[in-house]
């Protein structure tokens, strides 16, 4: 029924406004409102409106943590974009070790991470749990979950590693 309101000239716009403002909201999804207001002036209305179909698919969010470091978190923060939409594999862990030490061991990591971050992102992206294989001299054995393309992403926490 929602989706229907889109169709209606003023609504949708409203609907889109709503997606603005809502704490809810995605980078992402704010990202998709702004461009459909957009439209709908150049169309004069006539466009069909994103804020109709915001959320539609959230129902299908899960939370994940990555380490990363503070130039990847303003890139992901600025785009919406797990890893500011770089292309490749993206890895990330259902929970990630709380010292950077521990970290980089476990997740086979070349360099030591610089923050732990907690990110929301649409469920169905990310594989099953798997185990991380040792490389770079590091023995792995955590747990890692891997994506490729872009995935929203919504920050939710940031954790400044201290020393490692």
């Amino acid at each position: 029924m929602k989706q229907l309101a889109t169709t209606i000239p003023g609504v949708g716009e409203a609907l889109d406004a709503v997606t603005l403002v809502s704490p809810q909201s995605s980078t992402f999804d704010r990202l998709l409102a702004t461009l459909s207001l957009a439209l709908s002036v150049v169309t004069g209305g006539t466009s069909l409106n994103y804020g109709a179909f915001a959320g539609v698919t959230r129902g299908g969010t899960e939370v994940i943590q990555r380490v990363m470091s503070r130039a990847e978190l303003v890139a992901t923060e600025s785009s919406g974009l797990l890893r500011g939409g770089r292309s490749g594999t993206h890895y990330a862990s259902d929970a990630v070790n709380s010292t950077a030490g521990r970290a980089q061991q476990r997740l086979a990591l070349p360099h030591t991470p610089e923050l732990r971050v907690t990110l929301e992102v649409p469920s169905g992206h990310f594989s099953p749990p798997s185990r991380v294989q040792p490389n770079f001299n590091m023995l792995g054995g955590g747990m890692e979950r891997t994506a490729v393309g872009n995935v929203p992403a919504r920050v939710l926490r940031v954790a400044e590693y201290r020393g490692p």
